[in-house]
């Protein structure tokens, strides 16, 4: 009798083991904090100039994707993104091999969010590999603006500065076809391009925004060569 207690008490410990394993286990897979893993893909220029996808298609775990941020890169910008992950990137127009690295490879990075119905959250890059043409063909040496943007916080960040020329090409110096000053700030650029924006911090167009309004203040800009030959781009500055 001893002995068929015993073996009685083995299987029922085995059998409850088994059950409370089965139950983690189940549990555990409902539970998983999202995992999003990063995304490559890659453009022409010239020759595939625009890139679709879906980010989420390597995650796990999750129901929703976020694009975080700007969703403006150096050679092209995010033109659409659903909360399924799926994506289109387009190239800005006039990007050639000029615009890229000596490496011929430009990237653009782009964070994304990605969270179950908990509200657990994972985050990953979209990155865009930007690949010069292999065949150019009549490629011209005008001059290249492209538009340009900054962010201002009144109360917080008064003054930015950049560089007009960082994403043009083919060009020598700039100069600013519009004034300098508007009702919310001024900017200063150099002939390099470098610029310095300044918030009238104290003035009434901005201490008479509301909490959430967001206004631009706009400038126009000519990049020349030294030939003579000029493009036009826009600096918009948002406040």
């Amino acid at each position: 009798m001893h002995i068929k207690h015993t073996s009685l008490l083995a299987t029922l410990i085995l059998v409850g083991s088994f059950n409370a394993s089965a139950l983690q286990l189940e549990g555990g897979v409902g539970n998983q904090y999202p995992q999003a893993k990063d995304d490559h893909i890659s453009t022409v220029v010239g020759v595939y100039t625009s890139a679709t996808g879906n980010v989420t298609s390597n995650d796990l775990y999750g129901t929703v994707a976020t694009l975080e941020q700007s969703w403006v890169g150096q050679y092209g910008l995010i033109t659409s993104f659903a909360s399924d992950g799926t994506y289109t990137y387009q190239l800005f127009e006039g990007t050639d091999n000029s615009s890229l690295p000596s490496s011929g490879v430009g990237t653009d990075s782009f964070t994304y969010t990605y969270a179950n119905e908990s509200g657990q959250t994972d985050t990953a890059r979209l990155i865009i590999d930007v690949n010069a043409d292999p065949n150019p063909s009549d490629v011209s040496n005008s001059p290249i603006a492209r538009d340009d943007i900054n962010t201002i916080i009144p109360n917080e960040i008064i003054t930015v500065s950049g560089d007009l020329t960082t994403n043009d090409s083919n060009g020598n110096y700039i100069q600013l076809n519009s004034s300098p000053s508007s009702e919310y700030g001024v900017l200063v650029v150099s002939a390099d391009g470098i610029y310095t924006y300044t918030l009238y911090s104290t003035a009434p167009s901005v201490i008479n925004l509301k909490a959430g309004e967001v206004v631009t203040d706009i400038f126009n800009y000519q990049f020349f060569a030294n030939s003579g030959e000029s493009s036009t781009a826009i600096l918009t500055v948002t406040i």
